[in-house]
């Protein structure tokens, strides 16, 4: 199935996406970060890495109309869709796009040209509102690398930091809209909150709290707004952390008592030094790139997982257990 990433630092280093997937399903795991095996991206995540990166574009040139910045957009995807380089911006390297249709990538020329040129209307009257003494884009895509925590190292990328008189906000662009309570408990403002307070704050923001976080849809322009997390949920997500550490060595270095204890993520892995998909099938599978390698798991393995996962769900549905709540990742 490939060959096994050597690096040990694997259950030490995290980002929100690569800790979210271990969650969703320990399989997908495996194949992405584990053997990283390559598959094509799947065309909602390009075509969203391309408009974040247009975004930033737009933060550090600030184009001179609507339509100059959709002409940057069609020149952009033109270079994705032809291969000369990948989405997430003109220097990456080019990538296999998972494409359902001859029709999508015209589709997205079109479509992400509207999309922007309505994202620079809203922001160039938003900008012209405010105060001068409120810095917008502060920092643009700031690349958090290795920020310690815990005794892991974290990592993420920060769309955009809007620095006001009181403090700073953190904005995170996205594509789609979740329900408020789903993007309040998410793990990904923490990644930002520790980045911008052990990296961020006296760097370059002299020494402003952190307001808060900043939604924005930019399809829509619709912002939410949610608050910076206290002692409580930072300790909770240093649990998740740790069961999330424990489970990935002791399955890599087939050493079981590594593990202290597992709430979330299933002991029988453990014994059996495998990465079991999460089944049955639902919304966790629906951008995964590995839907093929999955069902090969299931010929080649036995017993195929879904039944060994219905047998443990059934064993455990005849015991009396505690409630159990929502894990903190999105669908």
């Amino acid at each position: 199935m490939g060959r096994i990433k050597q690096a040990a630092d694997i259950w030490l280093s995290f980002s929100y996406s690569k800790l979210k997937s271990l969650f969703n399903c320990p399989f997908q795991f495996q194949c992405q970060y584990v053997l990283k095996k390559p598959r094509p991206k799947p065309i909602i995540l390009a075509v969203g890495s391309a408009l974040h990166y247009l975004a930033h574009l737009n933060n550090k040139r600030l184009y001179q109309s609507a339509e100059s910045f959709g002409k940057a957009w069609l020149g952009f995807w033109a270079g994705v869709v032809s291969g000369k380089h990948g989405p997430d911006s003109f220097r990456a390297p080019p990538e296999p796009i998972g494409w359902k249709s001859a029709n999508e990538a015209g589709y997205w020329f079109q479509q992400g040209r509207k999309i922007l040129e309505e994202y620079y209307r809203r922001h160039q009257d938003w900008r012209a509102s405010l105060d001068q003494s409120i810095t917008i884009a502060l920092k643009s895509e700031y690349r958090l690398t290795g920020v310690s925590w815990e005794g892991f190292r974290l990592n993420g990328i920060i769309d955009r930091l809007d620095e006001y008189p009181d403090g700073v906000d953190i904005v995170d662009l996205k594509m789609g809209k979740d329900d408020l309570a789903v993007v309040s408990s998410s793990f990904q403002p923490l990644f930002y909150q520790i980045g911008y307070e052990r990296r961020c704050r006296n760097k370059f923001c002299s020494g402003k709290p952190l307001r808060g976080f900043v939604i924005e849809n930019l399809i829509t322009g619709e912002i939410q707004r949610i608050p910076t997390s206290g002692a409580d949920r930072l300790a909770e997500f240093t649990r998740y952390l740790r069961e999330a550490s424990d489970y990935i060595r002791a399955i890599l270095t087939q050493d079981q008592t590594l593990v202290r204890r597992l709430i979330h993520l299933h002991p029988q892995d453990v014994e059996n030094f495998r990465f079991f998909p999460r089944l049955p099938r639902n919304l966790h599978c629906k951008n995964c790139a590995y839907t093929a390698d999955c069902l090969a798991w299931e010929s080649d393995h036995g017993p195929p997982p879904r039944i060994l996962w219905i047998d443990r769900f059934i064993a455990a549905s005849e015991q009396p257990q505690p409630h159990q709540p929502d894990l903190p990742f999105g669908p």
